[in-house]
């Protein structure tokens, strides 16, 4: 008989029909049915850099919300997010509306720790609108509010629906047909930034 049920290295043990310690299935295992993962409802897509301005924001990649992250960095003053919310999109006669919220640092001479709100517009017919907003306070009690608001062409954005069971992919993607007119290489917008009342406002 068997003495090493917590050592399977024994030869009596390799001998036998069935590994010790191993308890019979005696029914098979139901594969785990991957619609029933929760996923968003929609995600969305953000990457333009310049040499002024910088944000990158990828809101529910692949329909999960793991993974989620906004960035941005212009005039010295750079957020990153540290949590993000499930998004909630939103057809209009417009075009597709993407809001999220959640938390993020932004750092300058200090960090602070505040919240943020994106807005993403995908029109169908114009370029698209990006609104940005963060505000939070530093350990000394500075507040910051900054706030970035672009017109980008759909090469720099994109917004997608997610079904319940499949990633997006090209062809599902939310995308327009839309043509560019003369606007098409033209990207327009402001940048609002206030340091403890100073308001400071550039725009490209």
């Amino acid at each position: 008989m068997c003495s090493c049920k917590k050592n399977c290295s024994c030869n009596l043990c390799k001998n036998r029909l069935k590994p010790c310690g191993v308890i019979p299935v005696s029914k098979a295992i139901k594969a785990i049915d991957v619609c029933e993962i929760p996923k968003c409802d929609c995600s969305g897509r953000v990457s333009y850099t310049v040499p002024d301005v910088e944000f990158i924001a990828n809101i529910c990649p692949n329909c999960n919300l793991q993974g989620s992250f906004v960035s941005t960095e212009f005039l010295g003053i750079a957020f990153n997010s540290t949590l993000v919310n499930p998004p909630q999109c939103i057809s209009t006669n417009v075009g597709t509306i993407l809001n999220v919220t959640g938390f993020g640092t932004i750092k300058s001479v200090q960090t602070a720790q505040g919240t943020f709100t994106l807005q993403l517009l995908q029109n169908f017919v114009g370029d698209n609108v990006l609104q940005f907003n963060a505000a939070g306070f530093d350990q000394n009690g500075i507040d910051y509010l900054i706030s970035l608001n672009i017109s980008l062409p759909d090469d720099f954005f994109i917004i997608s629906f997610c079904n319940s069971c499949h990633s997006s992919s090209p062809g599902m993607l939310n995308k327009t047909s839309k043509s560019h007119n003369l606007r098409e290489n033209l990207i327009k917008g402001k940048i609002t930034i206030m340091r403890n009342g100073h308001i400071e406002v550039k725009e490209f």
